[in-house]
């Protein structure tokens, strides 16, 4: 028999709890709904990054929401990622001088995801992804 590879940190990291992170895309959702705002980091009326926690386990996630308005009367276009924060990444973000923007571009593309975006004119859902970034704004 060949020899088993040893696991990663990173792939064997387990995040979350039952009641934060567990089933469903869509029951996930209504899960995150329930997590407790730790830190506000950006606040703009169309954009917005926040630190939540589990009030269960006290995972920490961030939170990315950004908005972008249609002028001409149609639905705005709004997504929304959660992502699972280490307790190392929640520090960094949590720094009066962190670049959030550049902290975000450094999370694991390979990290497990939650994505909610609408409107329904373009189909809305919640899906499981990898990774976060900062979409387009107003």
């Amino acid at each position: 028999m060949g020899k088993r590879k040893k696991k990663t940190k990173q792939q064997t990291k387990h995040f979350g709890c039952s009641q934060c992170w567990e089933g469903s895309a869509t029951a996930a959702w209504h899960q995150s709904l329930r997590l407790q705002r730790a830190r506000m980091l950006i606040d703009q009326s169309h954009f917005s990054v926040e630190i939540k926690t589990c009030r269960q386990c006290k995972q920490q996630f961030l939170l990315i929401y950004t908005e972008m308005i249609v002028w001409d009367g149609g639905e705005d276009t709004q997504e929304s990622t959660i992502i699972p924060l280490t307790d190392a990444e929640a520090t960094a973000f949590a720094k009066p001088e962190a670049d959030v923007h550049a902290l975000v571009g450094q999370l694991p593309k390979s990290r497990k995801s939650l994505r909610n975006w609408s409107p329904a004119a373009e189909g809305s859902g919640v899906i499981w992804g990898l990774g976060a970034d900062i979409g387009m704004h107003d």
